[in-house]
């Protein structure tokens, strides 16, 4: 088990991302259990704001998406004669890290091997149309809600090498302002949707909304953006000495707003549309300030168990929420109010997380990253 750890925390390029995306991970399992546990209770307590406001981890893996995405592109955009070759390398270096683990998963939920998971498919063949061509997003989601974001990475995973060309085809100057721009096109979308109608609950802001792919890409475009920043301008030239103390006052001013009031769950849907973008933006500094870190800073966000929680995000992403309806009912539901109820739903939720993200990981995901990796 000591050689399964080290190879799980081996650091990566830039472990202090591998930091944050287990730190995205960490608050959406927060965010899933608390809904599981107490409902959509709104309380207006700080704790109960930050675990509902959870879903920002979603925004912060597209941010991080959206920076590896174009920090590929931005470092080995090819010649005219080789984009086609270059797109379709990257095309399938994209599909063996995700449809894998992604097709793995969706068999087990249809064969029922998650106990007392239930989902609602009144037509099989429908539901495989959605799930193979990643349309949860606009069409829903019954096999698994968390799908919807997967569904918008792999269409953004797709049109990203054509809206590169498009931006190199800009002149140098205006590029990012380019890219600064299309960063808001997204909440654009939203406001309009809110302006044509009132959401009557969460579900109907969520899937009319939030979830949609053209009104769900403010992380991946920011996170473009920063790569971009980061290919013209480094670090160094802006001025920046103090980067961890900079990035830790970035995550301080993203824990008030998260602790500040459910932002997508007291029927401010403009808020929420506002929030959106702006977390996004938030978690955009946060990364590029994460680039060059030192000191305390560093060693807080590429310790082992994060980046071990890092290199098993997908499968936890994949599997947590198909584990909720067996830690609840392992535990006595009569104990909800006492601190005993919410530890043991606690413990038996994050284990069993992560005994099965570990499995899978093992078993399906790391072979195809293996052969990923041969691939030049």
């Amino acid at each position: 088990m000591v050689g399964l750890w080290g190879r799980l925390a081996e650091p990566g390029r830039v472990p202090a991302l591998d930091g944050l995306r287990a730190i995205a991970i960490i608050l959406v399992m927060l965010r899933h259990g608390f809904r599981e546990w107490n409902g959509d209770v709104v309380s207006g307590a700080w704790l109960s704001n930050f675990a509902l406001n959870g879903w920002v981890g979603v925004d912060l893996f597209f941010v991080l998406s959206g920076f590896f995405m174009g920090s590929h592109f931005f470092r080995n955009w090819p010649s005219a004669d080789e984009k086609l070759m270059f797109a379709g390398r990257y095309w399938l270096k994209r599909a063996l890290r995700t449809l894998p683990l992604y097709y793995v998963v969706i068999f087990l939920i249809i064969a029922g091997l998650f106990p007392f998971y239930k989902f609602e498919s009144y037509d099989f063949g429908y539901e495989m149309y959605v799930h193979a061509f990643f349309l949860q997003d606009y069409l829903g989601s019954r096999y698994l809600v968390a799908l919807w974001s997967l569904a918008t990475e792999e269409k953004f995973y797709f049109i990203s090498p054509f809206l590169i060309f498009l931006v190199f085809g800009v002149n140098e100057r205006l590029r990012l302002f380019v890219l600064f721009l299309l960063v808001f096109v997204p909440v654009c979308f939203r406001l309009m949707v809110l302006d044509a109608f009132s959401p009557d609950g969460y579900s109907s802001y969520f899937w009319q909304v939030r979830a949609p792919f053209h009104m769900a890409l403010d992380g991946l475009l920011v996170g473009l953006f920063v790569a971009a920043v980061c290919n013209y301008v480094s670090l160094n030239k802006v001025g920046f000495t103090r980067h961890g103390q900079l990035l830790m006052l970035a995550l301080l001013i993203i824990l008030a707003l998260l602790v500040s009031k459910p932002w997508m769950m007291d029927g401010d849907w403009y808020g929420a549309a506002w929030f959106t973008l702006g977390v996004s933006w938030l978690f955009g500094v946060v990364v590029y300030l994460a680039l060059d870190i030192k000191g305390a800073a560093l060693r807080v966000l590429s310790n082992d168990l994060l980046i071990v929680i890092s290199r098993l995000s997908y499968a936890l992403y994949l599997v947590h929420m198909l584990v909720l309806p067996l830690a609840s009912k392992v535990v006595d539901l009569t104990a909800a109010d006492s601190s005993f109820g919410v530890i043991g739903f606690s413990v038996v939720y994050v284990s069993l997380s992560f005994v099965i993200a570990l499995l899978l990981h093992q078993v399906v995901e790391r072979p195809f990253l293996k052969l990923k990796a041969r691939i030049a």
